[in-house]
């Protein structure tokens, strides 16, 4: 698994595992689409959200695909956001929608299709700076709680959306992995 580790979760009783034996899935890709024109840029070094009602329609939001490692065989997984560092924003409600998506963007498109094959919602985030982003609402308890990891090989997608008439999350280079699924035993 990626390097990588959120930083501790001493808040939560059933997260205390020591950091050596968790790790963090990173994203294998991590895409940013034009809701507006169907876009999908692959050229990114870090991910946006960004939603506002001057825009034209042209939201963004960012699509991102993990693949779970051997590691994290028989393990338990959970769905994490960790907004930190110098080249991060927040702006608006402050809030991610989170979207599983029905397949992996195939790559860059200047436009439709593929589109961003939104699917199944399973939830919103409050999200603010150097903290955890919390589940303000779930309609699903995969990954939203602590979930068996899917076995190793499996690809999911999943698709960030900005919420309200005007938000901005974003954040620089990606290797830094503020989002990921977490691991423990």
């Amino acid at each position: 698994m990626p390097a990588y580790n959120f930083p501790s979760r001493a808040d939560d009783p059933s997260r205390e595992t020591p950091l050596d034996c968790r790790g963090v899935i990173a994203p294998t890709t991590l895409y940013t689409f034009n809701v507006g024109t169907g876009a999908i840029n692959c050229t990114n070094t870090g991910g946006l959200v960004s939603k506002s009602h001057t825009n034209g329609g042209n939201d963004i939001t960012t699509l991102i695909t993990f693949t779970y490692p051997p590691e994290s065989a028989g393990k338990t997984c959970t769905l994490q956001f960790f907004l930190a560092g110098p080249d991060v924003s927040l702006d608006g409600t402050g809030q991610i929608d989170v979207f599983s998506i029905l397949a992996p963007a195939p790559g860059c498109t200047d436009s439709w299709p593929p589109g961003n094959g939104r699917n199944i919602h399973l939830g919103r985030w409050n999200v603010d700076i150097s903290q955890y982003a919390t589940w303000d609402w779930t309609s699903s308890s995969y990954l939203t709680q602590p979930t068996t990891c899917a076995a190793p090989g499996t690809v999911e997608a999943y698709e960030f959306v900005g919420v309200g008439d005007y938000d901005l999350v974003q954040w620089g280079d990606s290797s830094s992995a503020p989002f990921g699924v977490e691991t423990w035993i």
